[in-house]
């Protein structure tokens, strides 16, 4: 490194899943890694979008048993 006052982040190649690493384990495949990343990003906004669908579903579900239940005190009140 050519000023060592500065600091670096990276990946060890040794320490990567072989997916993303060069045969010899010396290097990175920079593309691998986008690809990899891109996929998991993917699939975390699918789940994303199932977890939004099941939220709304629980708040209606929970929406009507709060007026079914409003109704029940309405006529145990009479």
């Amino acid at each position: 490194k050519v000023e060592p006052d500065e600091e670096y982040l990276g990946f060890i190649a040794e320490d990567v899943p072989a997916l993303v690493a060069t045969r010899d384990r010396k290097g990175l495949a920079a593309m691998d890694i986008v690809s990899v990343v891109t996929q998991v990003v993917k699939d975390q906004q699918r789940v994303i979008a199932s977890q939004k669908e099941e939220i709304a579903s629980q708040r209606d579900l929970i929406e009507r048993l709060g007026e079914r239940l409003a109704a029940l005190e309405t006529k145990l009140s009479l």
